[in-house]
């Protein structure tokens, strides 16, 4: 996005690694690009904010609370939607808390669809699941009495995909405008079979009683979702609601909630001016950088292009902008669509494809701040504390890249031994991701060890302190001493001498500065000349012989006054004109005497490399 001509090589003609600030003209440039820059980067973070609002955690808070956090009794045991592990469960929570909570939610506002006084429900609430085909149990014939059927874990090949199951119709991702679902065990890529329920609490009762009775949820169902859309008023904001039951091979239900608030209108529609205004801003600059690095691409080729860091950034910034842009044309459109369809009391509105776009827009614009702020590092050079952290990383990436591959492969031994050692008894470890995840915790320092020690009493100890020693005592230290041999091999190369950047600054100061005292100067001359005007023309005219003598009266007072002030004028202006001469000529000074440091400061450096050279070859 900045084009500095400056310390190229034979290869790339166009923007350099780092802004030096070698010249005057350099300066000026690279400090009108920066100023662009922040311009840039503070617009960004306008727009990257405006995809959140104030209001959406408690909005997800407050449901989660109500549906999920509240305990009801049955047989004597407490039961709530996290606690869910068996099929009976679900039915428990269906029945019991679900109804109670929704229903009883509408009743007290007087109308069937508002949900807690300030909420309007995008149609009734519906269960759906999806499932897997059975398939013959290959096992001794003994067992097969009792099995005549096996269901293998959830796949998008071993879905069933029948038109009908048990009075449920089968529908498509496409039909129902769904998008797939993660759960803890896998991501379901189907939509599956459909029970839409009502907004009357009775008749809903009596359809979950039916699905009970004739086993809906079985042997075959891998998922079962509960879902439900809202959309607050007040705030703008909807809210999709989805309570999930996973039921794996081995029996049981995995009960988790996925809880979404989407903006309806976006950026344009938000009704924030700034925010608006800064997303102009933020486009027009799009459009501006994005035509530039088009012509270095041309210029240069695309790989020559991307053989510097920063042109990668650049592409990837500008690149996410465009989408971004994209989608914020897309966002109120398609959220004005939605509101049409909540028309239709009894048209389940589905956010899905919309909650869906919002967290992709999120995640790549927080990247693109992300980047943004890192690109600062290019303009640092002109300090020396500043240049050494980008230096140092640039000097020792190689190093850090050979420690990587050692690292890699340590952390990878231990978290497949890890894996196999406690994934059964230890949730850390359940996966070979929480495992490599668990093990980064370890190193600092957040991690139970009681854990490891009841999922292996024998084998935890030792992996645990083998771990610590290994990876915690010898490999970090490697790490820090990599870092800290670059650092100080910098901190010793770069010199702290004066650079052009604050020889430019420290003359536009005092340029500023005399300006400011020529200008008081002339206002208080001014005034003077003024003041002793307003006296003169005041002045009674003289009578006496005497005073005709001292005084020399005339008939025109107010004429000597103009040209006594037009003389006082010139003359203050020959006066600055020679002022400036002098300052021009100090500055001048000023500049012999940098570049006669720098000259001695090489001659220094040549000096010893020439010592340094005659100590090698004696």
């Amino acid at each position: 996005m900045e084009k500095p001509q400056l310390h190229t090589n034979k290869t790339f003609s166009g923007k350099s690694k780092q802004v030096r600030y070698s010249d005057v003209t350099e300066v000026r440039k690279s400090l009108r690009e920066f100023g662009l820059y922040i311009c840039f980067l503070f617009v960004t973070v306008i727009v990257a904010l405006s995809s959140r609002h104030s209001y959406m955690y408690y909005y997800n808070k407050t449901i989660y609370k109500f549906f999920l956090e509240r305990h009801e009794t049955a047989n004597n045991f407490i039961i709530s939607f996290n606690d869910i592990c068996r099929l009976s469960d679900w039915y428990y929570f269906l029945e019991n808390h679900f109804l109670e909570t929704m229903y009883n939610g509408m009743e007290n506002n007087g109308t069937p669809r508002v949900f807690m006084e300030k909420n309007l429900l995008l149609g009734p609430p519906r269960l759906r699941q999806i499932r897997v085909n059975a398939e013959e149990c290959y096992t001794y014939s003994e067992i097969r009495r009792y099995f005549q059927v096996c269901y293998p874990k959830y796949s998008k090949r071993f879905e069933e995909t029948t038109d009908n199951y048990k009075s449920s119709k089968y529908f498509t991702l496409s039909d129902l405008s769904a998008t797939s679902i993660e759960g803890k065990l896998a991501t379901y890529r189907g939509a599956g079979y459909v029970e839409n329920l009502s907004y009357d609490k009775e008749e809903t009762e009596e359809i979950i009683k039916g699905l009970r009775h004739s086993d809906w949820v079985d042997r075959g169902t891998r998922i079962v979702i509960l879902e439900f859309c809202l959309f607050n008023e007040d705030s703008e904001l909807y809210e999709s609601v989805k309570f999930l039951g996973e039921v794996p091979p081995t029996g049981g239900m995995i009960s988790s909630a996925q809880l979404r608030s989407i903006k309806l209108g976006g950026l344009w529609l938000s009704g924030d001016y700034f925010a608006i205004i800064c997303a102009i801003i933020f486009y027009v600059l799009t459009v501006k950088f994005t035509l530039e690095e088009v012509k270095e691409i041309r210029k240069n080729g695309f790989w020559t292009y991307l053989c510097i860091l920063w042109n990668f950034i650049d592409i990837t910034v500008l690149v996410i902008a465009i989408i971004s842009f994209i989608y914020n044309i897309y966002h109120p459109i398609y959220g004005n669509y939605l509101l049409q369809l909540a028309e239709d009391p009894d048209e389940y509105v589905n956010l899905d494809k919309i909650a869906y776009w919002n967290v992709i827009y999120n995640d790549l614009i927080a990247i693109c701040a992300f980047l943004l702020f890192m690109k600062i590092f290019k303009y640092i050079s002109f300090n020396k504390t500043l240049l050494q952290l980008s230096e140092t990383l640039n000097r020792c990436y190689k190093d850090l890249l050979g420690f990587g591959v050692m690292f890699f492969i340590i952390l990878m031994a231990y978290a497949v031994c890890g894996f196999i050692l406690f994934s059964q008894h230890v949730v850390e470890f359940s996966t070979l991701l929480n495992t490599l995840s668990t093990l980064m915790s370890i190193m600092m320092g957040t991690f139970d060890y009681t854990n490891l020690e009841y999922g292996s009493p024998t084998l935890g100890p030792i992996f645990f302190i083998s771990y610590i020693a290994l990876v915690y005592f010898i490999l970090m230290n490697m790490f820090l001493a990599i870092i800290f041999d670059t650092y100080n091999t910098i901190k010793n190369d770069i010199k702290s001498g004066p650079r052009e950047l604050n020889t430019y600054l420290s003359n536009a100061m005092k340029k500023l500065r005399q300006r400011m005292l020529t200008n008081r100067k002339r206002q208080q001359e001014v005034t003077t000349l003024s003041n002793e005007s307003t006296e003169a023309v005041t002045e009674p005219k003289p009578t006496s012989v005497d005073q005709n003598t001292t005084h020399q009266p005339t008939n025109e007072p107010s004429n000597m006054t103009e040209s006594f002030v037009v003389r006082e004028y010139f003359e203050n202006y020959i006066r600055d004109e020679e002022r400036r001469k002098i300052i021009n000529l100090a500055n001048r000074i000023d500049l012999l005497e940098d570049v006669i440091k720098k000259l001695s400061v090489d001659v220094e450096e040549l000096l010893k490399k020439v010592k340094s050279k005659q100590r090698s070859r004696s």
